[in-house]
């Protein structure tokens, strides 16, 4: 894979610390077209007016998110259109599927990083890349320098997951179905309870059934005390959690995005049509490795 790209995905997990200063007017109705972030400047020659800039460039400053994920989140630029006309600008081609993916595909690293290996063809193609934030910035400053992506096709991260998905499909279900289990085998059921948990529970079911034939009320008393018990564990664990919590001191360390927990977002849908586009657009705008 070429080097330009090794830097670029290397630097699309870090954050984007550093802007470009924005200044604006204290009425926020100008900001200097100077100043439009390099992500989105170049679609002033694609077409895209200065005012839509500005509104993006403007929205970014004011919730620290990516310049092009405001742009392309708020709908002011289809993403389709975007990734094109950045394939345009930086002299690449646009990727559609048209070239299979490598056969060592690792989907959770490809959605994660935006890279995705390419089997040999006849383009010369050998990685399609779905590019955020930084490594857009970064991306289009080696274009400024001259610096070459030959062998690099571009594409949008949308595509780049349907595709992925679609090649890895097994792969995916494997990782959602039994990688919290090679993970760590004691977070889920899927072995059943162990010996010592089926012991103690049939032990308690004993003493339960004695204590119930000889004293009924008894039973009812020892019950309502645990339950009681559990109650009261429980707000007190709440308590430390939230004391923990506020005497942290400090920022901690970001994870890497090979640590970082895996989750699943279930969206159930009743007659809501009209809501599915935004709702899908919403989730590819979120901000988290392996979004798929």
């Amino acid at each position: 894979m070429p080097e330009l790209f090794k830097q670029a995905s290397a630097m699309a997990a870090r954050s984007l610390d550093s802007r470009d200063p924005m200044r604006e007017r204290r009425d926020g109705a100008h900001v200097g077209l100077g100043n439009i972030p390099p992500e989105i400047a170049f679609l002033g020659a694609q077409g895209v007016r200065p005012g839509v800039l500005l509104q993006a460039a403007r929205a970014a400053r004011q919730c620290g998110a990516a310049v092009d994920e405001v742009l392309l989140g708020d709908g002011l630029v289809g993403e389709g259109f975007y990734y094109q006309a950045l394939a345009r600008h930086l002299r690449i081609p646009f990727f559609d599927g048209e070239t299979a993916f490598d056969e060592a595909l690792d989907p959770a690293k490809a959605l994660a990083t935006g890279v995705a290996p390419l089997t040999p063809n006849a383009l010369g193609l050998r990685a399609v890349v779905a590019p955020r934030g930084v490594a857009i910035r970064f991306l289009i400053a080696a274009a400024a320098e001259g610096r070459s992506a030959a062998g690099l096709a571009l594409t949008s991260p949308r595509i780049l997951g349907e595709l992925v998905r679609k090649r890895a499909a097994a792969k995916v279900a494997e990782a959602a179905s039994s990688d919290l289990e090679r993970r760590d085998p004691h977070l889920c059921a899927h072995a059943g309870p162990s010996w010592p948990q089926i012991a103690c529970a049939a032990a308690a079911l004993s003493m339960a059934a004695a204590l119930a034939s000889v004293a009924p009320g008894a039973l009812q008393g020892v019950i309502s005390t645990l339950l009681w018990a559990v109650f009261a564990a429980w707000i007190v664990l709440r308590n430390l959690a939230v004391a923990a919590a506020s005497d942290s001191g400090g920022a901690e360390t970001p994870l890497e995005d090979a640590a970082l927990p895996v989750y699943s977002i279930l969206a159930p849908l009743y007659r809501e049509a009209n809501m599915v586009a935004k709702l899908v657009g919403a989730f590819e705008a979120l901000d988290y490795p392996g979004i798929m």
